[in-house]
């Protein structure tokens, strides 16, 4: 599990620096037309789509690296209040619920894209603006997502065989 665990993680890792550069990116797309705006009285042709774009692929490529480090939110409410090893039983259990609807996401974000590549899908704008680039990502920020819920559901077994807790564990989701 260790070197699977691994490259999940660089995959995570590299996928994030990406979705980092797509914000980056996203930030000057925007400074650039709100100049234009101002200096020409127009706006940069296709930059809203682009933006679009750049919003979709900066969320759904850095989702996983979220997951791994423990940035979504967590409540602890009820599991702070409960013996360890039902605690880690209890966040186990969310943990596979989320585990399930995120495969079930990535699985349909998959066919979706799919066909999306398969049409050649467009947006229809000021500018035809390709679609499907934007499905992959979607569908690949949730399949390494699912991945990595996998992961935090193995730790999670692992700790409750060992008799151990984590209750400030980054990668635990508690209900």
């Amino acid at each position: 599990m260790a070197h699977i665990d691994a490259v999940v993680g660089r995959l995570s890792t590299v996928l994030a620096m990406f979705a980092a550069a797509c914000g980056a990116a996203m930030m000057m797309l925007i400074s650039m037309d709100v100049f234009n705006r101002v200096a020409t009285g127009s706006s940069i042709r296709g930059a809203f789509e682009a933006v679009e774009m750049l919003l979709v692929l900066m969320v759904f490529l850095g989702i996983a690296y979220a997951e791994r480090s423990g940035a979504h939110v967590r409540v602890r409410l009820f599991t702070a209040r409960m013996p360890p090893r039902i605690a880690e039983m209890t966040r186990l259990f969310g943990n596979l619920i989320a585990l399930g609807i995120v495969a079930f996401m990535a699985y349909q974000t998959g066919l979706a894209a799919q066909r999306s590549v398969a049409s050649g899908e467009f947006r229809m704008g000021l500018v035809a603006f390709p679609i499907w680039p934007g499905r992959i990502a979607v569908a690949t920020g949730l399949a390494l997502l699912t991945l990595e819920f996998g992961l935090t559901v193995g730790r999670s077994v692992e700790r409750i065989f060992r008799g151990t807790s984590d209750d400030t564990s980054d990668t635990s989701v508690a209900l």
